[in-house]
């Protein structure tokens, strides 16, 4: 099983990933370890990264992923995966165009369908920005400059389109399980979207997401 812990910068998707691998005794892997330096150099300097810059770092994360899969390893990522091209080319090597140095768009390679289980760590604009402006523990994202262009990013599937939510589940009663589909390629990954508060706790955000499992395994079509 592949499962990639996503979201904004400062969400917490790097201590739960680590958290949550230890527990189920997976592999482990930060996707930021994978950033070019002159990437790493961009994002402490407050500056966004462009679909152009992001993409040979979303590929090497594909072909690891692939990698895992290929092997039979159980593994989690830790990687912000904001946009639903982005996920796709996780899930898929589905390579959004990005235009070159001759002016024209790059092809599409031949698929490979991980189905990935994707968890977003959901939290609010305002914790976020009070995490980064006191983070300590990073080594590449720190400004807060950040939070603005993070949260314009973000693409969070729709509620409405869900196959499960936790109604019953409280103070989750916001989660949801999706399933996003390429077309161009017939290939899809799942999205589990999370609630994370401001008081919640690691153990909290891992115990929910254990939780979530043997439901998940109820609904995957694969």
């Amino acid at each position: 099983m592949l499962i990639v812990i996503c979201g904004v910068s400062g969400c917490g998707k790097t201590t739960i990933a680590r958290e949550l691998a230890k527990r189920l005794d997976f592999e482990f892997a930060d996707a930021d370890d994978y950033h070019s330096e002159e990437n790493k150099a961009l994002m402490r300097n407050g500056i966004s990264l462009t679909d152009k810059e992001r993409l040979p770092w979303l590929l090497t994360l594909h072909d690891f992923l692939a990698a895992w899969h290929e092997n039979g390893v159980n593994g989690i990522l830790a990687c912000s995966a904001l946009r639903q091209k982005y996920r796709h080319l996780l899930n898929s090597s589905l390579v959004f165009p990005v235009e070159n140095k001759t002016g024209k768009e790059n092809g599409f390679p031949v698929p490979v369908n991980l189905n990935l289980l994707f968890v977003c760590l959901n939290v609010d604009k305002e914790v976020i920005g009070e995490r980064i402006a006191h983070r300590t523990d990073h080594d590449v994202v720190k400004d807060a400059r950040l939070v603005d262009s993070q949260f314009a990013t973000l693409e969070l599937p729709p509620k409405s389109d869900c196959l499960w939510t936790g109604s019953s589940y409280g103070k989750y009663k916001d989660n949801y399980l999706s399933i996003e589909k390429s077309y161009e390629n017939n290939t899809f990954y799942y999205m589990y979207v999370l609630r994370v508060f401001k008081d919640s706790t690691v153990n909290d955000v891992v115990e929910n997401i254990l939780d979530f499992l043997p439901k998940f395994h109820n609904f995957k079509l694969v």
